[in-house]
């Protein structure tokens, strides 16, 4: 008997695009709040946050 292990469905072009976009986003406020500059990006991280996480629930099966 062999085992299958459930795999991740790839994700579209489109959605690919958005994941890496919302993810240097990320990054670049990450890098904001690291540095002083914290009062307006940590509400954008969470919204940024979200995007992801609705972007890597698609690819879930």
């Amino acid at each position: 008997m062999k085992h299958h292990y459930p795999e991740a469905p790839p994700l579209s072009e489109e959605d690919q695009a958005a994941l890496d976009a919302a993810q240097a986003e990320y990054y670049a406020l990450a890098e904001l709040i690291e540095s002083g500059m914290a009062e307006e990006a940590e509400a954008k991280l969470s919204d940024v946050k979200k995007r992801i996480d609705t972007i890597n629930a698609r690819s879930e099966a």
